[in-house]
């Protein structure tokens, strides 16, 4: 009698045992528990046209148009150009207009505008522009001479450059360039990339012609030197004279 209570008492608690591993199992089917440390992702939500573009709220487009002059191989440009900015940013925005020259490799240009921080110069020197006031320093690969280029920036911008002829005028001597540049903190890496490639061609093309280049700047130091030192001192003339230069009181 004993030997049989204990088997029934044995076979209840297995019954029990079994009831609630099988009661387990069909609330784990059912609500299936996520893996330790493993980021449970939400449900993907629709989300709205204007949230898409919110990358692009702090965007800023510069178009330009102009007049250029000369052959390829150097020559006179002149445009106008217009800084549009998103609605709450505090960086300038307006018009602007550039005028410059260009022989080989070698450039430069002077920035006016009526808003002061859109004022200033530019220098390139091959691929490499600098000290641009509005597209700062950036770097440019000429796919067509004087007809299609893109430029870069490592802070975000992307531009492509153009120019239309003028009917009756040979395309040689004048020109009408045209431009449009996309900055925006979500074309940094675009724009990291295409700086990274032109840096590599041009390190490259640097090896390739050290020995070429080497004996050219001995024979042109003696004619580059004093013009580098005179540009230095009339750029410390122009500099020290707008320090001294008092500003007008507001009327």
């Amino acid at each position: 009698m004993h030997h049989r209570s204990t088997a029934a008492a044995l076979g209840a608690l297995v019954a029990l045992l079994l009831l609630g591993q099988s009661e387990e199992l069909l609330a784990r089917e059912a609500h299936p528990p996520s893996k330790a440390g493993a980021e449970v992702n939400p449900a993907p939500t629709k989300r709205s046209f204007l949230q898409r573009l919110r990358p692009f709220e702090k965007t800023t487009i510069i178009l330009t148009a102009g007049l250029s002059a000369g052959p390829f191989v150097g020559g006179v440009s002149s445009s106008v150009g217009l800084v549009i900015r998103a609605r709450d940013s505090a960086l300038p925005q307006g018009i602007f207009w550039q005028n410059g020259a260009d022989l080989a490799l070698v450039g430069g240009r002077r920035i006016s505008s009526p808003t002061p921080s859109l004022r200033g110069w530019e220098w390139n020197i091959g691929p490499r522009s600098q000290r641009h006031p509005i597209y700062g320093d950036r770097v440019g690969l000429s796919i067509i001479p004087d007809m299609l280029s893109i430029a870069a920036s490592r802070s975000g911008g992307l531009g492509i450059g153009f120019s239309l002829p003028i009917p009756g005028v040979p395309f040689v001597l004048c020109r009408v360039p045209l431009s449009i540049y996309v900055a925006s903190p979500s074309l940094c890496r675009v724009g990291g990339k295409v700086n990274d490639g032109i840096d590599a061609l041009t390190r490259t093309c640097g090896r390739l012609a050290a020995p070429v280049l080497r004996p050219a700047k001995r024979l042109l130091r003696p004619i580059t030197r004093p013009i580098a030192r005179a540009a230095q001192r009339i750029a410390t003339r122009v500099s020290s004279h707008r320090r001294e230069t008092p500003s007008l009181p507001a009327p």
